[in-house]
């Protein structure tokens, strides 16, 4: 599964677009509603989450059995492969009162991940969809998550925080680096909307990103890197092309 698209891309996609894929941190989990109406039974239960740039945004769980989701856990729902389309996970524009607010929506065929502190992670295979609902996939998925490997354990060895440098003791030459470095980092981090993020956007919605898109995903690439500290993984001269090569 490629990385999924940040919520300020996901702004810009029609009501209604099926999305590969949504990650972000639980902030807060809402009781779940259930009843029946002339349809048949149906449920519903909203979350906060925070992706990868910081930026919070709701998520609607449609007509799903209950799933103990906890604040601080990240999440995944990825959409599922039909015959003939992926199903599972939605842009979704909620109105109400007049308000209309993006959130993402997700019914039963959506696969979901929780990642757990340790490494560990706990899934919800896709559900079947229940009569009611406007969805063509099929009854059941089976999960094609790969276990968890060693490496994802965060417990123990090196915690893959960088030591920040020792100063100079010369204040300009030290200031001089620590700019360099964050000149450094932001150029990084525009290659990555460049070479990622817009082609991404462009493949999954027929449209290519304005300069005002490219900018504002740069800036919440950059945020989000940087409260991640690495700038401190950054060399202090300038990059060069052969540090682009993937």
């Amino acid at each position: 599964m490629n990385e999924p698209p940040l919520f300020s891309i996901i702004r810009q996609f029609p009501d209604g677009t099926v999305v590969p894929a949504v990650r972000g941190t639980v902030k807060k989990v809402f009781d779940q509603r259930s009843g029946e109406n002339g349809r048949g039974p149906w449920s519903l239960q909203n979350l906060l989450l925070e992706d990868a740039a910081g930026e919070a945004f709701g998520v609607m769980l449609k007509d799903r059995e209950p799933f103990p989701f906890r604040p601080g856990e990240t999440v995944t729902f990825e959409a599922h492969q039909g015959d003939k389309q992926k199903t599972g996970v939605y842009a979704f524009d909620d109105t109400y009162q007049g308000n209309t607010e993006r959130k993402i929506k997700i019914t039963p065929t959506a696969e979901i991940t929780v990642f757990q502190g340790g490494g560990t992670r706990q899934q919800a295979p896709a559900q079947k969809a229940p009569q009611n609902a406007p969805e063509s996939a099929p009854a059941t998925q089976h999960s094609t998550q790969a276990p968890p490997t060693r490496s994802q354990s965060t417990t123990g060895g090196n915690t893959g925080q960088s030591r920040p440098e020792r100063s100079s003791g010369d204040d300009l030459r030290d200031a001089k680096r620590q700019l360099v470095k964050i000149a450094n980092l932001h150029l990084l981090c525009a290659r990555v909307v460049e070479t990622i993020e817009a082609p991404t956007f462009e493949s999954l919605t027929g449209k290519v990103m304005s300069e005002s898109q490219v900018q504002a995903a740069v800036a919440s690439v950059f945020i989000k890197a940087d409260r991640m500290n690495l700038v401190e993984k950054m060399p202090t001269r300038p990059l060069t092309a052969e540090d682009f090569v993937q």
